[in-house]
């Protein structure tokens, strides 16, 4: 019966927030995940209402219109719609890249464009694709081959920093990619035993934040910086795993804390490196963050 129940439960997750304080959730209450968007009174607003499952949806910023990643009779082959905020009732979606034989993952929405990974191009391999929403042009970003699990593109778009499955178990290896050329940087190597966890822009554009393991033991905060092209050590613990996440303002970040199987999380600020306040969360498990603007300290 306690099984039972527990499988019953319906579950909510986070998707997006625009600068209105709208935000876009995954909610399974109906038996399928679907797209559904919280006012900042707190209101309800069911947007797709579809016999598949819903994967993902994103704002593009300007505009009424949000783009969901969606599945067709449940093959998992995620499709991308648009849906239109003005529209009354529930929003009809319009096909926006559909081809039920590949798989179209939604990265990231921009004014008036979208980036998504796809194997169309030979069923295997995941290139990573910008599409501009008025004229339809695509520009392929990435094609070098190989799984590509992340996509973390800069809060600028000059640059994207791609997650590959490598050739290692359990390994993951760090491509940096200009967006205007197009060339690609090996940041870490494709034959090291090297788990990557998040990544995490700066706001300036100038560099990025991973929780790495690399040449150690356990997961620490490192620092790439572009102009460089160097790494640091941000924090290291040798007894536990680290996360960090930089605030809006780039003063201060989040920092998870692995231990025991639980996360804590406590602010550190980047100037001189003290951790200068715990966060009021239980401590438990933690799959994603996304940082707001503290107040100050």
């Amino acid at each position: 019966m306690l099984l039972t129940t527990l499988f019953s439960l319906p579950t909510t997750l986070a998707l997006d927030i625009d600068d209105a304080g709208r935000m876009l959730v995954l909610y399974d209450g109906t038996g399928t995940r679907q797209v559904n968007e919280v006012a900042p009174d707190g209101t309800w607003r069911a947007l797709t209402d579809l016999g598949d499952t819903c994967r993902g949806a994103r704002f593009v910023p300007g505009s009424s219109q949000v783009v969901v990643e969606h599945d067709t009779g449940g093959d998992e082959r995620g499709q991308l719609s648009l849906l239109d905020l003005a529209d009354d009732g529930l929003p009809a979606l319009t096909p926006l890249v559909h081809d039920a034989e590949y798989i179209h993952h939604l990265v990231a929405a921009r004014a008036g464009r979208i980036l998504y990974t796809t194997n169309r191009r030979n069923g295997v391999d995941f290139d990573l694709v910008t599409r501009e929403l008025a004229s339809g042009t695509e520009t392929v970003l990435y094609d070098a081959g190989g799984w590509v699990m992340g996509v973390n593109p800069s809060p600028d778009d000059k640059w994207v920093v791609l997650s590959k499955a490598s050739s290692p178990a359990n390994s993951i290896q760090l491509l940096l990619v200009d967006t205007s050329s197009r060339s690609v940087t090996e940041l870490t190597p494709a034959d090291a035993h090297n788990d990557q966890g998040p990544v995490a822009w700066l706001p300036d554009s100038s560099a990025f934040l991973v929780s790495t393991d690399a040449d150690r033991d356990r997961k620490a905060v490192r620092r790439y910086d572009v102009a460089d092209a160097a790494w640091t050590d941000v924090l290291v613990d040798d007894a536990r795993d680290l996360a960090a996440w930089p605030s809006p303002d780039g003063v201060h970040q989040l920092v998870g804390v692995l231990e025991d199987g639980e996360v804590a999380l406590a602010l550190h600020r980047v100037e001189d490196g003290e951790l200068v306040a715990p966060v009021g969360l239980p401590a438990g498990g933690c799959a994603a963050l996304t940082m707001m603007t503290p107040d100050p300290i």
